[in-house]
């Protein structure tokens, strides 16, 4: 399946065959702490993503895990739980289908996101999962 585009905001995409364009952005968004805009685009990402692709598909558990990561960045740990848990969920049963390239780095993003999550909540042993993970990955 395709997905045509979508509008958010101020920003318009042609996605065809995929949502790079997207998660480029997202991740730029991240990486210079600008996470409203990087959730805002998340949100409607993931609606997409879970119209058009088929349940547990890896792109929707990488996406849900920049959710979480726009979320914890904003200090809505409540909220950012549920995506990086999906996230986990959908990139673990999916791993086989992940193209070779990204593996290894949506899986050190799972194990980072979960870290940084836990450790701003004050859940050290939940942190510590996650830290093994980052250390196994």
């Amino acid at each position: 399946r395709k997905l045509t585009g979508f509008r958010s905001g101020n920003w318009q995409f042609e996605m065809l065959g995929g949502d790079d364009l997207a998660d480029s952005l997202v991740i730029r968004f991240i990486k210079q702490s600008r996470f409203e805009p990087a959730e805002e685009l998340l949100r409607e990402s993931l609606a997409i993503r879970k119209m058009a692709l088929p349940e547990g598909h890896w792109r929707i558990g990488a996406a849900s895990v920049l959710m979480a990561q726009s979320l914890v960045g904003q200090r809505q740990l409540g909220e950012a739980e549920p995506f990086l848990l999906e996230g986990h969920r959908i990139l673990a049963a999916a791993l086989e289908t992940v193209p070779d390239h990204l593996k290894e780095r949506l899986t050190r993003e799972v194990a980072q996101t979960g870290m940084d999550l836990y450790e701003a909540w004050g859940k050290p042993d939940k942190a510590a999962e996650f830290r093994a993970r980052l250390d196994g990955a």
